[in-house]
């Protein structure tokens, strides 16, 4: 349905030290939230009952998706080394839901949303570094 910043997130850190102790400075990452729809488009009524159940069961069951407990072979997953997606189940208003259906412009038909809670892009690429600042001189007059 959607894809939104979570701004609550957007001011962290973009300073790291590296292992000899220098410096470098990043952009920070970008935390999102991934708003998804899962609907039950079937002839019969009851399979696509059936069939909403058995996704909201299973993202019951498990509610967190890392690359440890979800891994995706043959793929590049360097850049999401720190990937973590939490679903959460919306309780969308009978207003959202009309605006959702007609904005789809179709029937309604069982359905369940969910958020994908905090997945974290961050490319690693340094944009400048140095070393740290360790003395600081004051070059000036004295007070008389």
């Amino acid at each position: 349905m959607n894809v939104g910043e979570e701004q609550t997130l957007k001011n962290s850190g973009t300073v790291s030290r590296d292992v000899n102790g220098g410096i470098g400075y990043h952009n920070s990452p970008l935390h999102l939230n991934l708003f998804l729809l899962f609907t039950a488009n079937f002839r019969n009524y009851d399979t696509g009952l059936k069939r909403l159940s058995q996704t909201m069961t299973f993202f019951q069951g498990k509610q967190k998706f890392t690359l440890g407990n979800s891994p995706m072979p043959g793929q590049n997953v360097a850049p999401l080394v720190d990937l973590s997606v939490t679903m959460d189940l919306l309780s969308l208003s009978f207003e959202e839901v009309n605006h959702l259906w007609g904005s789809l412009g179709g029937k309604q038909l069982p359905f369940a949303a969910y958020r994908g809670r905090l997945i974290t892009l961050r490319d690693r690429r340094l944009l400048e570094g140095g070393a740290p600042i360790q003395e600081i001189d004051i070059i000036g007059r004295e007070a008389t």
